[in-house]
């Protein structure tokens, strides 16, 4: 079974590999839009709680690139993400943003915020030093929690089915494939399961596209 694990949707599809050589399909290109875009979302989402309603009003009616400038900054990092890691989990936060938040709350810096309450209503610890924004990376892996729980529960309703019974090989491509933390899930609920992550997963579909170019068979 091949895993598509791009930006925004994730695309399952299932083959068996036939005496020949060739390829049966079992399941055409199925999934839903929990990529890696889901996790930027819940990361911006946080960001938001961490300044406030006001300060994220005023951005997005005039400073709207400075969410795009938040958002390119954690897709740089997210992908070093690990589960069970000791590492503090560090990110840029674009000056424009200290800026906003110190003309809208007068006398208060960003900085002085150290507890961040969440839409889930859970209370993370935060602290800003030169620039950047430092939580644990046990709450960093948050972020990942809605994306990865609804993959691995579409891979298990595959599986249930009769067509899929017998799979026994997840390959993961896509840049979300290169995510430690979706890995490490998809082998947890699935130990008995080979898991394959090509090196350089992002660029699996286009060599695999440019391979098919050359030869269809």
């Amino acid at each position: 079974m091949s895993t598509f694990l791009p930006g925004g949707t994730v695309d399952i599809t299932a083959h068996e590999v036939l005496q020949n050589g060739c390829l049966r399909e079992l399941f055409a290109a199925n999934g839903g839009s929990w990529g890696g875009t889901r996790v930027d979302e819940e990361y911006l989402d946080f960001i938001k709680c961490f300044i406030g309603d006001t300060v994220t009003e005023s951005i997005e009616q005039s400073k709207s690139h400075v969410f795009f400038e938040v958002s390119r900054d954690f897709e740089n990092i997210k992908r070093s993400i690990k589960p069970y890691s000791d590492n503090m989990f560090t990110t840029r936060i674009p000056i424009e943003l200290f800026e906003e938040y110190e003309e809208i709350n007068t006398g208060r810096k960003l900085k002085s915020v150290e507890v961040v309450l969440t839409k889930k209503k859970k209370e993370v610890g935060v602290s800003v030093t030169g620039g950047k924004l430092r939580l644990a990376s046990k709450d960093a892996e948050d972020f990942f929690t809605e994306s990865v729980e609804a993959i691995v529960r579409h891979l298990i309703k595959i599986l249930e089915q009769e067509n899929g019974q017998n799979l026994s090989t997840f390959i993961l491509v896509g840049g979300y494939a290169e995510s430690p933390i979706l890995v490490r899930a998809i082998k947890a609920a699935f130990p008995e399961k080979r898991i394959i992550v090509p090196k350089e997963a992002a660029w699996s579909v286009l060599s695999g596209a440019v391979v098919f170019g050359h030869d269809p068979t």
